[in-house]
């Protein structure tokens, strides 16, 4: 299926329909997008002269200095009817979508269109098959290995899946799980190890040439697991803890965390915190939970992830708020200024997804509109 590029101006949609594909150019006269909070907008020094009976008054206000390191987009494309995972190239993503070519299956009582995963060149509209249905379970979730040899999937049964491991130069493929397992999550650690989990409790580490590990069996409600240089991060009923499969040994790092993403290099941690009933922030930490920068607060921050450098963090922000605001966000983890990518996926319905240079994003969503919920997948190129 090719999907058709079309021109639609920023804040609207001309003439969109399912499996079209629609380019904004963004900011082409070098205006970034509105930062948020800790970024100050340029202005000149003012005198503001205030007359009394018995003298003059001179009020300066301080210069404001120009907004530093502010990320710009250049261009947004947008594809509907397809979710979009992860990068395969700097011009191709993994998608997954209806195929229509294959015999219906029955999901839920109904028969649809089964799910496929495929590979999408971005510069021809070509696509390719990497992983289809079988047996009446969709192809619906994937991550690669940092070297992109590797592709962990899930093959899921409603609510339920398989996990697989796919060679992408061969084309093997290894079954890594035996019992079902949770549909949407994955982390690789380097190219020869990735978690998930299993029931609550169980944590699992598949690898492409050995046989499946069990790391944890009885670890509580353990959620969001994640390994770095060999120590498995994950949360326990918000308690963060880490634990290291050398020793054996476990330690509670930090209370009231939700989420947490080690940096590329395993030398800090990206973690959202409980601050209140309805408020969550965003802060990086050492590795011992001790925080070093705070990048942002809202009603909801999910969907994390690091430049492939660790130099920024891209995360679905949602802020219920009266002034409330939901898109993606770039954050520099450096100085922590950050600016919203596009605010066109008020809910991502994965990980944001960074492609190899670092340069472009690729987020997916779900609508419900006049055709129905379907997927939507926005590729963001910033400058």
């Amino acid at each position: 299926m090719k999907l058709h590029r079309k021109v639609r101006d920023w804040g609207f949609t001309r003439g969109s329909v399912g499996g079209q594909r629609s380019a904004v150019m963004l900011l082409a006269s070098g205006i970034a997008i509105s930062l948020l909070a800790g970024c100050s907008s340029s202005a000149s020094e003012e005198r503001v002269v205030i007359q009394k009976p018995d003298k003059e008054i001179n009020v300066i206000t301080p210069e404001k200095k120009p907004v530093e390191e502010a990320v710009e987009v250049e261009r947004i494309d947008k594809f509907e009817g397809v979710r979009g995972m992860d990068w395969l190239t700097e011009s191709e993503i993994v998608i997954s979508r209806e195929n229509k070519e294959r015999p219906p299956i029955t999901v839920e009582g109904e028969k649809r269109y089964p799910l496929n995963l495929f590979a999408y060149d971005l510069n021809t509209g070509k696509e390719r098959l990497l992983a289809a249905d079988e047996g009446n379970k969709h192809a619906n979730f994937a991550v690669l290995s940092p070297s992109k040899t590797y592709m962990f999937y899930k093959m899921n049964i409603e609510e339920s899946a398989y996990a697989y491991i796919l060679n992408l130069k061969t084309g093997e493929k290894k079954q890594v799980s035996e019992e079902l397992v949770p549909i949407r999550d994955g982390v690789w650690d380097g190219d020869d190890t990735v978690v998930f989990a299993g029931i609550p409790g169980q944590v699992f580490a598949a690898h492409p040439d050995r046989d499946t590990e069990k790391l944890l069996t009885d670890a509580g409600r353990a959620m969001n697991p994640v390994m770095s240089n060999g120590i498995l991060y994950y949360t326990d009923m918000l308690t963060l803890k880490a634990y290291d499969s050398a020793s054996g040994k476990t330690i509670a790092i930090s209370p009231k965390v939700e989420n947490v993403i080690p940096s590329p290099d395993g030398k800090q941690l990206a973690i959202v915190k409980m601050t209140g009933d309805t408020e969550r922030t965003l802060v990086i930490t050492d590795l011992k939970g001790n925080a070093k920068k705070t990048l942002s607060k809202g009603t909801q921050i999910f969907g994390l992830s690091w430049s492939p450098d660790g130099s920024k963090l891209a995360y679905n922000l949602i802020d219920e708020g009266e002034n409330g605001v939901k898109g993606i966000v770039v954050a520099n983890a450096s100085t922590g200024k950050t600016a919203f990518a596009t605010i066109d996926v008020p809910y991502a319905s994965d990980p944001v997804a960074w492609s190899p240079s670092g340069k472009k994003l690729v987020a997916s969503t779900f609508i419900n509109d006049d055709k129905g919920n379907h997927a939507v997948t926005f590729v963001i190129k910033l400058k």
